[in-house]
């Protein structure tokens, strides 16, 4: 699955996407492209140099800031991509791996089970720039996986990948509490696509 995976670049900060056609669509996070028409994109490759990275632009043409979604669009893909296929909601128990690149560290892999499904959950993200009264930025509502899979900063928008190498989600935040890490569900990524509005 690494192949499909890859990181998004903007001038605040990187995350991830993976690509889901191969015509250069890939899925990522609302709040990882927010406020870009445009980002940059990085395609996993082994002899990747995080000191000389090679970007590809891709314009977002679709968000979906309720359930923290976007689809961007490589600007000039390469002819050769592989894309992943989409799976089921996963049952409570079964293992899941995630790929994205935490805290700069491009391409980590983890692995986690399912601890739950939850219907129409909300959360909040926070500008931590002040830590003593943190404001709330955004307000999502969604149907989420819930799993104890590590998921850190610069793994939003990256895979949730079950035993089969199938997406089943959207890797999206974190509680404060250990173990307790979200993702939005393929069933909500399915929903997100195939709406018409832009």
């Amino acid at each position: 699955v690494a192949p499909m995976v890859v990181k998004i670049v903007t001038n605040e900060a990187d995350g991830s996407g993976i690509i889901i056609s191969s015509d250069g669509s890939i899925i990522t996070n609302w709040h990882v492209v927010r406020g870009y028409d445009t980002v940059g994109v990085i395609l996993f490759d082994e002899t990747y140099n995080p000191e000389k990275p090679a970007y590809i632009l891709a314009d977002v043409i679709k968000t979906d800031p309720k359930v923290d979604l976007a689809l961007i669009q490589l600007q000039l893909p390469p002819k050769s991509l592989n894309s992943i296929r989409f799976g089921r909601t996963p049952e409570i128990g079964s293992a899941v791996h995630a790929i994205g690149h935490p805290f700069g560290e491009d391409w980590t892999y983890t692995m986690g089970y399912i601890s739950q499904i939850r219907q129409a959950y909300t959360w909040n993200y926070y500008d931590d720039v002040d830590l003593d009264s943190p404001e709330v930025t955004s307000e999502h509502t969604a149907m989420v996986i819930q799993t104890q899979t590590p998921i850190n900063p610069g793994n939003s928008g990256g895979p949730l990948i079950n035993e089969r190498a199938e997406l089943i989600g959207i890797n999206s935040f974190r509680s404060s509490g250990e173990g307790i890490n979200f993702a939005v569900s393929i069933s909500e990524v399915e929903d997100f696509i195939q709406r018409k509005e832009q």
